[in-house]
């Protein structure tokens, strides 16, 4: 497949300009749709219901991911460690579940994203720390291997993870994925991304005292409106924007863990951080 090649696997995070860089992307103004390709290291995990005896199974999404290098994924622990979903695969490149290749009108132009690319899981790695029997949600953070490595394209390209703690109050955080659009919805077959602010710990660690909301290892964020993440949405990407020297980069914020119900106000949203967790 002209998508994949054979580099030497990754084992290290790339830095600026290798990851984050905005894409160059045809506009469509206005509404909750991103542009095509505008978060080219989103991926959506696809997996397997253990509990079908359909031998005719058909994989199914559930969770979100973000490409950190060209062999890795990260995302939430509790994506990867369900009983009944086991994961099998990592699509890269969509937009839109129901149309392959992803399309977009500019003015008398019909604009065409390449076709979506799918890659077989290799093996699962959720936090030491993690304890799927809890419901605190601590450590929720995993890594998944892909079985080859990705060539980086427009279309497929990693975000970029910070070494180092960097302050969230003045960047612009967003969120996407294709989580349900409302509490009683199905998923989204379209891509949805929306802006979010950071909240202060004491608002979620009052919110879920239950949980036992962690500021060092956890994040939160929104809850000011009805925007948010949603089912499905877990394990997607918290993205922050940064600067070196004039240009403006991406990078992983957090990770999707948990919140109240879908978009409602006055209840935040809980992210893994992931400075310090990689």
């Amino acid at each position: 497949m002209s998508y994949i090649c054979c580099p030497k696997p990754a084992t290290i995070l790339p830095s600026y300009p290798a990851c984050g860089r905005p894409q160059l992307t045809y506009r469509v103004m206005g509404g909750t749709e991103p542009n095509l390709n505008e978060y080219p290291w989103l991926a959506m995990l696809l997996y397997r219901n253990r509990s079908a005896f359909n031998a005719d199974w058909k994989l199914v999404p559930s969770c979100g991911g973000s490409l950190i290098n060209n062999r890795y994924v990260l995302t939430a622990a509790h994506c990867v460690t369900d009983e009944v979903l086991q994961i099998q695969r990592i699509r890269l490149g969509e937009h839109t579940t129901s149309q392959n290749p992803d399309c977009m009108s500019w003015g008398a132009q019909r604009i065409c994203a390449p076709p979506h690319l799918d890659i077989d899981v290799e093996s699962v790695t959720a936090h030491d720390d993690y304890d799927p029997g809890k419901y605190t949600s601590h450590n929720d953070i995993a890594l998944v291997r892909l079985q080859v490595p990705v060539r980086y394209t427009l279309a497929y390209y990693p975000i970029c993870v910070l070494g180092y703690r960097s302050s969230l109050s003045k960047s612009k955080l967003r969120v996407a994925g294709w989580g349900k659009t409302g509490m009683f919805d199905a998923g989204s077959k379209v891509l949805q991304h929306a802006a979010l602010k950071i909240r202060k710990p004491k608002v979620c660690s009052e919110k879920y005292a239950h949980l036992g909301f962690q500021p060092r290892s956890q994040i939160c964020a929104g809850g000011l409106d009805n925007k948010g993440t949603c089912g499905g949405d877990s394990g997607s990407p918290l993205m922050g924007t940064s600067r070196r020297s004039y240009e403006e980069f991406t990078f992983l914020a957090g990770i999707t863990s948990y919140g109240g119900a879908c978009g409602t106000i006055g209840w935040p949203i809980v992210f893994t951080r992931t400075a310090g967790s990689c």
